[in-house]
């Protein structure tokens, strides 16, 4: 974000090789990494069959919607909005 802001639109082609690439590199990593460590077919299991008498937990249902809106932030973007709508010249940290 900071090279967005700093150096406008014409740096983003190059920032999107590493921001697209690193993420994919370090998942595939962490999923193998992950998949070699004990217990890890147990927790697939649990995954492929949960609990359902959980759902009747309204503490569950509490946690999941404060989640929920924890990350509907209302910061999340403008960062971009500012990058992408200022002239690469302009000082929008002013």
């Amino acid at each position: 974000m900071y090279f967005m802001l700093l150096r406008g639109i014409r740096v983003t082609g190059k920032i999107v090789y590493v921001t697209f690439m690193l993420p994919l590199i370090l998942c595939t990593v962490i999923l193998i990494r992950g998949s070699l460590l004990p217990g890890a077919l147990d927790g697939l299991l649990y995954m492929i069959k949960p609990d359902f008498g959980k759902l009747k937990s309204p503490t569950m249902w509490i946690e999941a919607c404060g989640y929920a809106l924890h990350s509907m932030g209302t910061s999340k973007g403008i960062a971009n909005t500012v990058s992408s709508h200022n002239q690469p010249n302009s000082n929008c940290y002013r």
